[in-house]
């Protein structure tokens, strides 16, 4: 295969503007095919109903997407049919990490591509601790797309899906040591479901604190870019390609160098937040702990070192010119609501959750005290009836008893008359 015709794959993790890096591709001269989140739980339930598809689009999902002429799936719902009996479950988060059987997944991404009209290309946010796999079973060019993290955390906040995806990933199956350490340090219980929406409203009714929250976020965002290092043809980083012309250059540069031609990012545009002395101080702990985990979890200090050293190279930058004025006292105040928001109502989720369970455990209590006392019951009824047969036995011994006595009676009265003669 022509590098030309191989397929583009571009992994992220959610709201890192992979959404924006899809429509560049979608409106392309260059023509290419491509497929918005393919992995998406939506294409899951889509397969006997592909005109569900069409009701995603930027204005309906209101996730702040660059707006979209065609629904987000409409090349997807295009090849229903060449993908409708391959795609499976355990593809979407249950293998999430790419320790179980790669074939279901392989299938799918060959039967998209076979079936794609022009050079496809697949952009998801499910597959950035598999890029390495994915590379052994598909040839093709793989960009990384990623953005500061705290930017990409705070977006999260805009619904309750993100963070709850991100606790469906660290759900899935035989999974490496680090996310049996993080599963630990926040206390993750698995649950595990046939229905993904199961699945997610689950995990929306259990949020983290804002501290494990962003812990999680930080060791998913840590893992992908690790392996977007490690695997990757190009990383792409949206916060650079949306502040400079000389890196959105170089990076089409080094697309059309790869056989990615006119792709346009002149227009890309990323919001960056202010960042001050307290912002710092809450990220900077979390992410001091997850170094912690990562060493702990076998990742040498080189490898954490550079994962240090790329974090703060790209970081936000700090304003202190701004840090008492009215604006920013209003912002970092809102900041700290938020994030007081959101650890008071997952404490006080969980403790409706652990009320709930007690409540549970009492009624299975009561349940069993009830069928106690019914086997009481039995037991008692029972004794009733043992005693009614011994009685009966009694009164019929002692009818055998009389007529013996009357057997004896008549006896002894034959030998008296006899006796008389």
């Amino acid at each position: 295969m022509r590098t030309t015709d191989q397929p583009i794959f571009i992994h992220s993790l959610w709201r890192a503007g992979s959404t924006y890096v899809f429509q560049a591709f979608r409106r392309s001269p260059a023509g290419y095919w491509p497929y918005q989140e393919p992995i998406h739980e939506a294409a899951f339930y889509a397969k006997d109903n592909p005109d569900s598809l069409t009701d995603f689009t930027s204005e309906s999902l209101q996730l702040r997407h660059p707006h979209l002429d065609l629904p987000y799936f409409y090349e997807l719902q295009q090849v229903h049919a060449a993908w409708r009996g391959v795609l499976e479950k355990r593809i979407i988060y249950d293998d999430y990490f790419g320790t179980t059987s790669n074939e279901p997944l392989k299938n799918y991404f060959h039967a998209l591509i076979a079936s794609a009209k022009s050079r496809p290309v697949i952009q998801e946010c499910r597959t950035t601790s598999r890029i390495g796999i994915i590379r052994k079973m598909v040839v093709g060019t793989h960009l990384y797309l990623w953005r500061n993290p705290w930017d990409q955390w705070w977006s999260f906040k805009i619904g309750e899906y993100f963070n709850a995806a991100c606790l469906l990933i660290i759900n899935a199956q035989n999974v490496p040591p680090i996310i049996l350490r993080l599963r630990e340090e926040v206390s993750h219980e698995e649950f595990h479901d046939d229905n993904i929406n199961e699945e997610l409203e689950h995990f929306q009714q259990r949020p983290l604190s804002a501290e494990h929250s962003y812990l999680v976020f930080y060791i998913l965002w840590c893992l992908g870019l690790l392996e977007g290092h490690l695997h990757a043809d190009l990383m792409i980083n949206i916060d650079c390609l949306s502040e400079s012309s000389a890196y959105n250059q170089d990076i089409e540069a080094c697309l059309n160098s790869l056989g990615v031609p006119e792709v346009d990012f002149s227009d890309c545009h990323i919001p960056q937040g202010h960042y001050f002395k307290e912002d710092c101080a809450f990220f900077n702990q979390v992410e001091d702990r997850a170094h912690e985990l990562l060493l702990m979890s076998g990742y040498t200090e080189e490898i954490v070192d550079w994962l240090i050293n790329i974090r703060r190279k790209y970081a936000p930058l700090r304003t202190p010119d701004m840090e008492n004025n009215r604006l920013t006292r209003d912002l970092k105040r809102a900041r700290r609501i938020a994030l007081r928001y959101e650890t008071t109502e997952a404490g006080r989720l969980q403790n409706l959750h652990q009320a709930v369970a007690d409540r549970d455990k009492q009624i299975v209590n009561l349940h069993q005290a009830v069928a106690d006392r019914d086997k009481q019951i039995v037991n008692l009824h029972q004794a009733v009836a043992d005693r009614d047969k011994q009685i009966v036995n009694l009164h019929q011994a002692v009818a055998d008893r009389d007529k013996q006595i009357v057997n004896l009676h008549q006896a002894v009265a034959d030998r008296d008359r006899r006796l008389s003669r």
